[in-house]
């Protein structure tokens, strides 16, 4: 009776939830066997009462995280989308609806693509969808079109869903509203690459627009024209109306020049009155050259001043074509304001094509300069010397010193050859004029020594003429040599120089005459010869140019130009040489009209200065007999 008083209790209290209670029966009977039973079910019973307690637990997580992840979802300030694997919206969340403008029953059923704005700046779909098939994720700035018409940018980050066999099943996607700082940043872009007047691209934005045409025309074989553009007439705007005025005229001139062209085209301020352009895909000169006429018409139009007034420019443009002037996009541009200088100087409101083999040549020019302006300080330079004979008696009279130069490499080179490359770079034309100055004074002192005395003549470049102290060179290089005659040094100065500042000219020779040193004008007959002129020089020496003397014997007019030379010398009392005599014919039709001072090919060939002393111990001239016409 114990044990069955054991049993009924055990099982009255496992009924009532005692789901641990177990029996222990002493007992060997069939009792012992229900106890057992008993056991085994109440094990089994616990065993599911726990698991079930277990799902229940992990129900209500699941709900708990359910319930957040929604609240998570509704309140974050991201827009979240929720698509199926085509791309198809499935759900959205109010910051998504409050980003785009649109309510959520206007959003499913869209795709993401149907948002975007029309930008060329959009990434690509395929791409997009491929990078999304490969790794699962995608990440990138977008610019999307609210329901109201107007842009914003967004951050967009899609990631895939997976299910437990890693199949993709929907796609979740995070935008973030990032266009105020966008417009920032384009604001500043703006102002980095873009005239802060005109709005058109500067100099930096040009530069990177140069490059990326000249790369895509070496890929498809195009043509481009790059082009300088300089106002003319800018400045009298610009002063006589006032800064507001000339801002004015090149905002509308940029405007002008945006019209004239194509879409694709680019035009740039690089600041003032400077614009470049960028011809893109032109077919060849006349194409371009078509453009650039329709520019300087637009340019020529009056423009309207704010002030009610009218004014006009013109525009001069030069231009270069690539790839027949294949350089890189910083030469291009050189070549084409090199052009637009040419355009200017050839009297403006015209255009002017790069030349490339004249560009070759100046580059070739600078070379020779930057060789020659070393080879003076190395003592590479010679003075050779040519002597002038009396024709009458045979006697030397003089010499003129002739430049020379000792190339290392290409051996002697006559002056025809470098002088004509410095003429217009003042600053070498003064160092070889100095050089030629106290080499000459050498070569006076040299002669004196061995007992040569006659007269040196040295040329001066026009540059010299224009400098104040030049007469002080003179008596400063005489003083360092005290026992030279000044009277053996005659300086020699070309015609059209002195015209250039007569009065100049003529303070410089009367100080220069005042201290014994004698001048000769060069080339007479040449340039603008007036009595005038000649007359307020007072030179001491007139030289016929060889041109004339060459023709004089079979060309009436030069003979007359040589005649009416050697009358104005014998008026002015002044000496007259001729240059250039080759023949004693030459020398004796002369001598018959009263020139008796020759120099040329006839007398000698230059010499090295040395070898004056025994040419002149040597020559012998022909007896002539003078004959008065």
């Amino acid at each position: 009776m114990h044990n069955m008083r054991h049993l009924v209790d055990s099982l009255q209290a496992f009924a009532t939830g005692d789901h641990q209670r177990r029996v222990k029966l002493n007992t060997g009977d069939e009792m012992r066997l229900i106890g057992d039973h008993f056991n085994t079910m109440a094990d089994e019973i616990e065993g599911l009462i726990e698991a079930n307690h277990q799902d229940l637990l992990h129900q209500k997580r699941l709900n708990s995280q359910l319930q957040l992840a929604g609240r998570v979802f509704d309140a974050a300030h991201e827009g979240i989308s929720v698509t199926d694997i085509y791309g198809t919206i499935l759900q959205v969340n109010p910051a998504f609806c409050e980003i785009t403008g649109y309510v959520s029953d206007e959003l499913v059923g869209k795709t993401h693509a149907a948002l975007q704005a029309e930008r060329v700046d959009a990434p690509d779909p395929v791409v997009l969808r491929r990078t999304l098939e490969q790794t699962g994720e995608w990440h990138g700035e977008i610019w999307n079109r609210k329901k109201d018409g107007s842009d914003y940018a967004v951050m967009m980050s899609i990631s895939a869903l997976r299910d437990d066999d890693d199949q993709v099943r929907q796609y979740v996607c995070l935008l973030t509203d990032i266009t105020e700082s966008k417009v920032y940043q384009e604001r500043l872009e703006q102002q980095a690459h873009h005239d802060a007047l005109t709005g058109l691209p500067n100099r930096i934005l040009l530069s990177d627009r140069i490059q990326q045409a000249v790369v895509r025309a070496r890929r498809t074989g195009e043509v481009i024209g790059v082009v300088g553009l300089d106002l003319d007439g800018f400045k009298t705007v610009n002063d006589g109306h006032g800064h507001d005025a000339g801002d004015h005229l090149l905002i509308e001139i940029g405007k002008r020049l945006q019209a004239s062209v194509r879409t694709n085209d680019t035009v740039a301020r690089l600041g003032g009155d400077e614009f470049v352009l960028i011809l893109a895909d032109v077919t060849g000169q006349e194409d371009c050259e078509r453009t650039l006429a329709r520019v300087l018409a637009h340019i020529a139009l009056p423009v309207r001043l704010v002030s009610g007034q009218v004014a006009r420019v013109s525009g001069s443009i030069g231009y270069t074509l690539f790839p027949e002037d294949d350089a890189a996009p910083d030469t291009l541009l050189r070549h084409a304001d090199l052009a637009m200088y040419v355009a200017k100087q050839s009297g403006k409101n015209r255009f002017t094509r790069f030349d490339v083999r004249q560009d070759q040549r100046q580059r070739g020019n600078a070379t020779v300069l930057n060789r020659m302006e070393k080879g003076l300080l190395r003592g590479e330079f010679e003075l050779y010397v040519q002597p002038k004979v009396n024709s009458l008696n045979g006697g030397v009279i003089g010499a003129e010193a002739l430049i020379r130069w000792n190339h290392p490499v290409r051996g002697l080179i006559p002056p025809g050859e470098f002088l004509p490359l410095i003429s217009d770079k003042p600053s070498l034309c003064l160092a070889f004029d100095a050089w030629v100055l106290q080499e000459g004074v050498r070569i006076l002192q040299a002669w004196q020594q061995v007992g040569l005395d006659v007269p040196l003549s040295l040329n001066m470049s026009s540059h010299q003429l224009q400098q104040q102290d030049f007469g002080q060179k003179i008596a400063d290089a005489l003083a360092a040599a005290p026992d030279l005659k000044p009277d053996r040094l005659e300086i020699e100065i070309i015609e059209s120089a002195a015209l250039d500042d007569l009065q100049r000219v003529v303070q410089l020779i009367a100080q220069c005459q005042a201290i014994g040193v004698r001048f000769a004008l060069d080339d007479f007959g040449t340039g603008y010869s007036t009595l005038t002129y000649l007359k307020q020089m007072s030179v001491d020496t007139l030289k016929i140019d060889s041109s004339f003397v060459r023709d004089m014997e079979d060309d009436a007019n030069s003979m007359a130009i040589v005649q009416g030379i050697i009358a104005l010398a014998d008026a002015f009392k002044c000496d007259v040489v001729a240059e250039g005599v080759e023949t004693w014919s030459q020398a004796h039709s002369l001598l018959e009209r009263g020139c008796h001072h020759i120099q040329g090919y006839v007398v000698a060939r230059p010499m090295p200065a040395q070898a004056m002393v025994t040419w002149v111990g040597q020559f012998k001239c022909p007896v002539m007999t003078e004959v008065k016409v």
